[in-house]
């Protein structure tokens, strides 16, 4: 126990061997019961030990707190999930088959060399550009370079799969290539991107110190107990675990089940399954780029999905272990992904009812249940959660839109890269449905074994049930917490989700047409084919992460030091007043960075009780259009309106410097306020107001 009052920060030998003991447990177990190579286990130990462990301490968490007793206890079950593992007999499915393995080649070791020197600079390249100053996203000032760097290493990265290079060594070189593509955010932004993943942080620190958050909600627990889990553990910063979480845990997990899941279910040679692994790359990743409940659960529905098809391949009960621990955990990151992902597990089930009218009868009731579920579930909580507040409200169904394209976009900006980067991403639906298409087509021509068909008529009706639950989403439910530009996010993220359970009918098609592609041995087919494949994964680079270019203008600045030496400012000259902060977003997250969630009030308005944070933070705050108020023009009137509303004597106005019309809004506060002060040589303003 006294390792999680002291954590392993007494000793370096102490912290390598707390991590051989999670990696060396989760590889045993692995190995064992899953029967998956050295170097699979390896990948996946850690996502094999996180599954128990994060399952019974949400489960601890809900009824209790994490304290030192319950963390101790978290700490043995890799220990106990391994002996169970190797009580089991050993799997007796081969990984694939190592006879008769020829020599690796020079050259090949020489590809790899090249591939990881690439990536290294490509990564590298992006610590080069690393900055605590306000940008408009991972690409804002930033040269060509590395762009150039991935799109070689990615040229490079498919010589070395066409080569069929053994499996071992694929597997390691594309872990490589989706941590770097997904760790950008990462490398350039110390001080964290995005809002959502800084006001998780805070959280998970609160639960570091405190053993919980309160009050406690349903959701996003799975992360909570994780990150804490370990930031105990081993003493570490909580950012030094949250930060890199989710790439870590995607680029270990994904390739090697993916890789498993294709060979098996598609019946493909090693090569065309590494290709087809690394084709989840051309998919635009916007979820994956930073740590968030949401991101986590993104990745658990995949690796659920993949784990799901290897059961039905391989007709081993062993991944329907794993398959309903992938969905427990989802479930505890973000009902929103995991109760979708129930469905899908329970409607597999019912197919193995021996009475065929029950069968039916219970498909039709749960597939009606599942294209439902989004929407009570929402009204559930509502009543559970005041503070997440749902009603019914119809809209003139013009919103689906803007999540449904109709027609292909051909649009021209008179730039090469950016003209190929938005012609893929406007269009790309249209491959994906086309993939889609001739992969259930192929797949219908072509008998499946009795699981596997199961498998994806299971797939077909959680895709329709969550493009319908999307639908009443956007057109029937108003979130009354939340601002206008945020109502569709829920049915955005349903319909990407649903998009995954079209994967397995894609990755027919595209493993058909590789396979194709190798048997004619035509070595320019092949090169066009690899080009092909870097551009798309070079475009699918930019378009994962948030920009500012002639097609898309984008506002949401990053977190800057600037922004943490205003808010330094305000908490010094505050101290223990009660006072409120008029600013914008970045500001509002660099307070949660600094100081948590510090302060809340509680008043009456608009006829309604309501509690604010002392910052405008999105979800409706009360005090945000106050701040947009003061970029029209800074009126004394404005500010005391707010005080008063927040029954507070003092207020705090803060301009940055990127903020249209910023010398004209400065002058005038500047006559309005009773004092001002500027932060940073002007790059910010703070001006003060009594009432």
């Amino acid at each position: 126990m006294l390792l999680f009052y002291r954590g392993f920060s007494q000793s370096l030998v102490l912290r390598a061997l707390g991590i051989g003991y999670f990696i060396g447990s989760g590889f045993l177990t692995t190995r064992r019961f899953f029967g998956f190579s050295k170097l699979s286990s390896l990948f996946l130990a850690p996502l094999i030990n996180i599954l128990p462990l994060t399952i019974v301490g949400s489960a601890a968490y809900i009824v209790g707190t994490l304290s030192v007793p319950i963390l101790t206890i978290l700490l043995w079950i890799p220990l106990c999930v391994t002996i169970l593992a190797v009580l089991f007999p050993k799997s007796s499915i081969p990984p694939y088959s190592k006879k008769n393995t020829p020599p690796l080649p020079f050259i090949s070791i020489a590809l790899c060399g090249v591939a990881v020197f690439l990536l290294s600079a490509f990564c590298l390249t992006i610590f080069a550009f690393r900055t605590t100053d306000s940008l408009l996203g991972p690409w804002d000032h930033i040269s060509p370079v590395p762009f150039i760097l991935y799109f070689l290493a990615t040229l490079v990265l498919g010589a070395i799969l066409l080569r069929n290079t053994p499996p071992s060594l694929s597997l390691s070189m594309i872990a490589f290539h989706f941590f770097a593509s997904l760790s950008v955010a990462v490398i350039r932004f110390p001080l964290g991107f995005g809002f959502d993943p800084i006001l998780h942080h805070a959280a998970e620190r609160i639960v570091v110190d405190q053993g919980v958050i309160l009050p406690k909600t349903f959701y996003y627990i799975g992360q909570y107990v994780l990150v804490p889990f370990f930031a105990r553990l081993f003493a570490l910063p909580v950012e030094w675990i949250h930060q890199p979480l989710l790439s870590i845990i995607t680029a270990l997990s994904v390739p090697p089940l993916a890789f498993y899941a294709v060979k098996s279910f598609f019946r493909l040679q090693t090569i065309s399954g590494m290709l087809c692994v690394l084709f989840f790359l051309a998919i635009p990743y916007l979820y994956l780029v930073t740590t968030t409940p949401w991101g986590l659960a993104y990745t658990i529905i995949l690796l659920t999905l993949l784990s799901s098809a290897l059961a039905s391949a391989t007709q081993d009960s062993r991944f329907n272990f794993l398959t309903g621990a992938l969905t427990l955990f989802t479930l505890a990151l973000h009902p929103l992904a995991g109760i979708p992902l129930c469905f899908f597990l329970a409607l597999q089930y019912i197919f193995l009812l021996s009475y065929r009218s029950v069968r039916h009868a219970m498909l039709v009731g749960m597939s009606i249940l599942v294209s439902v579920s989004v929407p009570l579930a929402f009204f559930v909580n509502s009543l559970v959660s005041p503070s997440f507040r749902v009603s019914l409200r119809m809209s003139d169904f013009s919103t689906l839109l803007h999540t449904t394209p109709l027609f292909p976009v051909f649009d021209t900006r008179f730039s090469p890269f950016l003209d190929f980067v938005y012609f893929f991403s406007f269009n790309g639906w249209i491959l994906f449905v086309f993939l889609a298409v001739l992969g259930a087509l192929l797949l219908y021509k072509r008998p499946r074994p009795y699981a596997q068909r199961h498998f994806l008529i299971v797939c077909l009706i959680i895709y329709g049930a969550l493009r319908i639950n999307a639908l009443l989403t956007v057109n029937f439910i108003h979130f009354e917490t939340l601002a206008s530009f945020e109502q569709q996010d829920y049915a955005e993220r349903l319909i990407r989700i649903a998009d995954l359970f079209l994967l397995p009918f894609v990755g027919y098609a595209l493993s058909d047409m590789i396979t194709r592609i190798l048997q004619k041995k035509e070595q320019s087919n092949r090169l066009v084919g690899i080009f092909f494949l870097a551009g798309m994964l070079t475009a699918s680079l930019y378009l994962s992460y948030p920009n500012n270019d002639a097609y898309t203008p984008f506002h949401g600045h990053t977190l800057s030091s600037t922004d943490i030496g205003v808010v330094r400012a305000i908490d010094r000259d505050g101290g223990d007043k009660r006072y409120i902060v008029i600013a914008n977003q970045v500001v509002a997250s660099a307070a949660i960075h600094e100081f948590g969630f510090k302060k809340y009030y509680t008043a009456i308005i608009e006829g309604a009780l309501q509690t604010f944070f002392y910052y405008p933070i999105p979800s409706g705050s009360p005090l945000a259009p106050y701040y947009y108020s003061m970029l029209r023009a800074p009126l004394r009137t404005t500010m005391t309106e707010a005080m008063r509303v927040a029954n507070v004597t003092t207020a705090y106005f803060v301009i940055r410097d990127y903020e249209p019309r910023f010398p004209i809004i400065v002058r005038d506060a500047k006559k309005s306020s009773d004092s001002w002060k500027e932060i940073d040589g002007g790059k910010a303003y703070m001006f003060i107001y009594q009432r």
